[in-house]
Order: structure tokens, then sequence, then C-alpha cells
């Protein structure tokens, strides 16, 4: 079982090289954890607190969801949900407007996906 979904993390992170989650202000990464055979999301900020748009955190929820629908195309039985961000992004969009113009804000990471 874990070989089958390595694989098909495997087959999505070269779907990923090729088509990069991204966009100027954010980046989506995909962080396996083989072990458990899950893996997560994990949206970075590009740009300090001052240069993100308003719902740079939608935007995260946005690429993420087609990350995960491209596990689902390579056929990993994952659920797709609207904002695979959840609690974390809501908190992190909250808390960004709280920073200093200077700051980049770190990292949100999702819950696990998979098994």
């Amino acid at each position: 079982m874990i070989r089958c979904i390595t694989g098909a993390l495997l087959a999505m992170s070269i779907a990923a090289v090729a088509a990069p989650l991204q966009n100027e202000f954010v980046e989506i990464a995909v962080q396996v954890d083989q072990q458990a055979g899950t893996f997560e999301l994990i949206c970075t900020p590009k740009k300090v607190a001052s240069e993100l748009p308003s719902g740079w955190v939608a935007t995260c929820n946005a690429l993420g969801k087609q990350l995960l629908q491209l596990a689902v195309d390579s056929g990993m039985t994952v659920q797709v949900v609207d904002q695979p961000f959840g609690q974390a992004g809501e908190f992190a969009q909250f808390s960004t407007d709280s920073l200093p113009d200077n700051v980049i804000p770190r990292r949100i990471i999702s819950p696990s996906f998979g098994e």
C-alpha cells in the first residue's frame, strides 16, 4: 500500500514540477511522510506582509485544491476540500494584518492527506 501511495505521490510531484503550483505571491510544496503514507501541503509566501494581497490565503487554498485534484487524478484516494489549509490558513490570514511591513509570513501547513 505504501508503495502505491509513494508511486502516486511521485507521479504527482513530477506533474507539479512540470507545472509548478505557484504565482507571484505564494508557492505550494508537498511534504511526504512515507511511513504514514500521507502528505501535507505547504504554502509559503514569497513577499513581505505589506506586499501580499489581502486574500493571499485564498490563493493558497485554490492552489492546494488543484494539487489535491492532481493527487486524485494520479490515482490516490484523497478528499478534495475547498480549503486545504483550514483553520491554520484562517489564522495566518488574520495574523498577517498585525505583522510589521517588512516581515515575510513563514508558511502554512495543511492537515495530512492520504491514509
